[in-house]
């Protein structure tokens, strides 16, 4: 990925993660970092992710955040492709994802764990290298998720969520790669607050 693009990315992590901020009700401020590992059931697969997420309201057990997200998927293997009657032709693919956004949490707080829901908004870019091409596919997203957060400890909270994405991305095919429009992830990590 080129400069520009790396650049583009952060300045708008940054930015959403701003907005965020000017959010918070100063009397209830608390901020909350969040590490991630991603599974997708899509190419590719495994990932990482950091989001920002401050509270803007507290009402007994209930607890709303705003949440900044920002993911980084990699994939390197090597493609086959070829009619069956003729040599098959082989060549490295290396396929990077990135995503951002904004969202909204619902968290309710039960001893021991909290459930959660999640809906948001975001950017997803595709940059795929293969055979000496490079090409590079964004689009907007939207995505809910479902999950939990226990309290083992005050400050650290382990989780794990469900995420739903679906993206505006038209259909493409390049090197023979297609991504897929709607993808279920599985999201592992812990929040700490700060």
């Amino acid at each position: 990925m080129n400069g520009k693009v790396i650049i583009k990315l952060i300045a708008g992590f940054v930015f959403c993660s701003l907005i965020e901020i000017g959010f918070v009700h100063q009397a209830s401020a608390q901020m909350r970092i969040g590490f991630n590992y991603q599974l997708r059931n899509a190419v590719p697969k495994k990932g990482y992710g950091i989001s920002l997420e401050p509270t803007v309201y507290k009402h007994k057990k209930l607890v709303v955040d705003t949440r900044g997200f920002f993911g980084y998927y990699n994939h390197n293997g090597m493609q086959t492709v070829g009619d069956p009657k003729l040599p098959a032709d082989t060549f490295n693919r290396n396929i990077k994802y990135y995503v951002f956004g904004i969202g909204g949490v619902a968290r309710y707080k039960l001893p021991f764990v909290n459930p959660f829901i999640s809906l948001g908004i975001g950017f997803n870019s595709y940059k795929i290298t293969s055979r000496g091409y490079v090409t590079i596919k964004s689009s907007y997203l939207y995505n809910g998720a479902v999950g939990f957060e226990v309290e083992p400890i005050p400050y650290i909270k382990p989780f794990i969520e469900y995420r739903y994405t679906h993206s505006t991305v038209r259909r493409f095919q390049v090197q023979f790669f297609k991504p897929n429009n709607s993808v279920g992830r599985l999201v592992v990590g812990f929040k700490v607050r700060l």
